[in-house]
């Protein structure tokens, strides 16, 4: 199995915030390399993750995420798909209206819902950057995480 340890290691770290600070259902979060992340990050640069593939619990990840991103830009993505995970567990409603649409390009009422739950849950808006990628202030993600996880 191919590792890509800086985004395993940024996922588990937003679990782990998640865990804290929404509840025991964010620890059942696991995160894979992907091939349908991987030819879907190919044929559109910025497309590097998806959640629900494998598993109600699932994220995957392009294995190039591990070279490509920044630190802003994997935790980012790691909080938005974990958006899609959390909104599936409690059926918000974009995400309960899509489950039956097969197209390609997730709806935009399901990507903003997603970005919006992890919005109320950490206070941690997703921004787009110049790069056309998402992106969160890792000071205020550093912040959140020394105030939620006690180590």
């Amino acid at each position: 199995m191919v590792d890509f340890p800086r985004v395993r290691r940024a996922f588990y770290r937003v679990v782990e915030v998640l865990f804290r600070t929404w509840g025991v259902r964010a620890n059942r979060m696991t995160i894979d390399p992907c091939v349908d992340a991987d030819a879907h990050q190919a044929k559109a640069w910025r497309q590097f993750a998806h959640a629900l593939c494998r598993g109600p619990f699932n994220v995957c990840f392009a294995r190039a995420a591990e070279t490509e991103l920044t630190d802003a830009e994997l935790i980012a993505m790691s909080l938005h798909e974990a958006g899609h995970v959390i909104a599936e567990e409690l059926e918000l409603p974009a995400h309960a209206a899509s489950r039956d649409d097969d197209s390609e390009k997730t709806p935009e009422p399901v990507q903003a819902e997603a970005d919006d739950i992890i919005f109320r849950i950490t206070g941690l808006r997703i921004v787009y950057n110049g790069r056309t990628c998402q992106e969160v202030d890792v000071a205020a993600f550093e912040a959140l995480e020394r105030r939620v996880v006690w180590r």
